[in-house]
């Protein structure tokens, strides 16, 4: 279709509340993209940082003819690596301890289940096996000072209670929370709603329908005269003409735009060369001869 000389092209296209060629960027748009981000962002640094503090960090290292010590914290792991498995471990702190919170854990004397955080009994770290972990109770015990008997190299290994948790709530973040906000924002994308676009001359306009769908209409002018029709009157009952009436045509009706003398009863009368005509009220239509 041309109009004004361009051609104008009307188009239906989904966009998602916000009209992309208007620059806005639509809420559920940008919520897709960052859970997306996120979820390789959260997820890989989770992820890291899990098997980080799981592995734990090395907090001393020394022979096992020495004594090892170091400040016992309540919110650290200790798992004690040797290469000696037999080794044997004693351990005092420069502060009173409960033995019921503050204790040691050695493989092959008690439960292996419950020992180590950063591995299991008899795992390898290097060329050391875990043989214990040391637990301290909430209230701090000092330092800690550790006795062995036996031979090779001793490693301490220490791991963050906070640090775990956080790494998990960041790998949480990014692996449980980021896919469920990248399928609710694909969900709300995928039900935008279509609008009709009307593209003239390279601009595009928004066109709102109406609310009542109509049926399409086509319509045609001319230059004619527009008629417009009357609901007709009643007829006048015509008389039967008895031999001494003049024929109805026997006498020239006056021109119907010769104006009535009279109105009455929704007729009007003209009095012509002697003769009555009427017609109906404001039709202007022609006369007629009245018989009487």
């Amino acid at each position: 279709m041309v109009v004004g000389g361009e051609f104008l092209v009307v188009q239906s296209k989904k966009y998602y509340m916000a009209l992309p060629y208007l620059g806005i960027m639509n809420n559920w748009l940008v919520l897709l993209i960052c859970s997306i981000a996120g979820f390789f962002l959260f997820g890989g640094i989770g992820a890291f940082a899990v098997v980080s503090s799981a592995q734990g960090e090395v907090l001393v290292t020394g022979d096992a003819s020495e004594t090892l010590t170091f400040e016992g914290e309540w919110d650290k792991f200790y798992d004690i690596y040797a290469e000696d498995k037999d080794i044997v471990i004693t351990f005092e702190t420069s502060q009173t301890h409960d033995p019921d919170y503050t204790y040691l854990l050695r493989c092959g004397v008690d439960a292996e289940s419950t020992i180590g955080v950063s591995g299991d009994c008899g795992d390898l770290r290097g060329n050391h096996y875990l043989v214990a972990d040391f637990t301290v109770e909430a209230t701090g015990v000092g330092d800690v000072t550790f006795a062995f008997d036996g031979t090779g190299e001793v490693i301490i290994v220490e791991s963050g209670i906070g640090g775990a948790f956080g790494s998990l709530a960041v790998l949480c973040l990014g692996c449980c929370l980021c896919p469920v906000l990248m399928i609710v924002s694909g969900v709300k994308l995928s039900k935008g709603k279509t609008q009709n676009v009307v593209v003239i001359g390279g601009n595009q306009f928004d066109y709102q329908p109406p609310l009542s769908h109509q049926p399409a209409q086509s319509y045609s002018f001319n230059s004619g005269v527009v008629e417009q029709s009357y609901p007709q009157s009643l007829p006048m009952p015509q008389k039967d003409f008895s031999s001494w009436d003049s024929p109805p045509n026997a006498t020239i009706a006056p021109p119907a735009n010769q104006q009535a003398t009279q109105v009455s009863g929704g007729y009007e009368w003209l009095e012509h060369n002697g003769d009555m005509y009427y017609r109906a009220q404001g039709l202007n239509g022609e006369w007629n001869k009245f018989n009487g």
